[in-house]
């Protein structure tokens, strides 16, 4: 490496996201959430994109791309400069927090993407999926978003 020169940034592990969400779960008396491979390629391909874009948003298509067999789902965008400030932010917005401990969502997916300019963007999809008979039919009936605004130390 060349004098006076940083090594590049790497991104967080989705792992730091996860162990956040289920510490707060665990501390509110709730059931870890386990990790879905599905949801977590959807979150990977939406954190991409929004550190793409520069900017957070929503998967529009969450409910259509995720998993067959939901009840519910729901999505959590952040972006801020390191898994902790974005996890801190997270709990502290009222419609993240709430996403983040819902009893209904059993299921989790993280996707991660670092900025050239060391912002890191997260992504966590959330899922409950449906039991029996319900869960042959297909997709469900409830998505639930963050309230359309982000949580992170930058937000738009």
């Amino acid at each position: 490496m060349a004098r006076g020169l940083l090594p590049a940034a790497r991104a967080p592990d989705a792992g730091c996201f996860t162990e956040a969400l289920n510490t707060a779960r665990k501390g509110s008396g709730l059931p870890t959430l386990a990790v879905d491979g599905d949801l977590a390629g959807i979150a990977r391909a939406q954190a991409r994109a929004m550190e793409t874009a520069g900017r957070i948003f929503h998967n529009t298509a969450l409910s259509d791309e995720a998993p067959a067999g939901w009840q519910t789902v729901g999505e959590n965008v952040g972006m801020g400069p390191s898994c902790g400030a974005v996890a801190r932010a997270l709990m502290k917005s009222p419609e993240h927090r709430d996403n983040i401990l819902d009893a209904t969502y059993t299921e989790v997916g993280v996707g991660v993407a670092l900025a050239p300019d060391g912002i890191v963007y997260v992504t966590e999809d959330f899922m409950g999926p449906r039991r029996g008979a319900e869960a042959a039919a297909g997709r469900g009936p409830s998505e639930r978003g963050s309230g359309g605004s982000a949580a992170a130390p930058r937000s738009r």
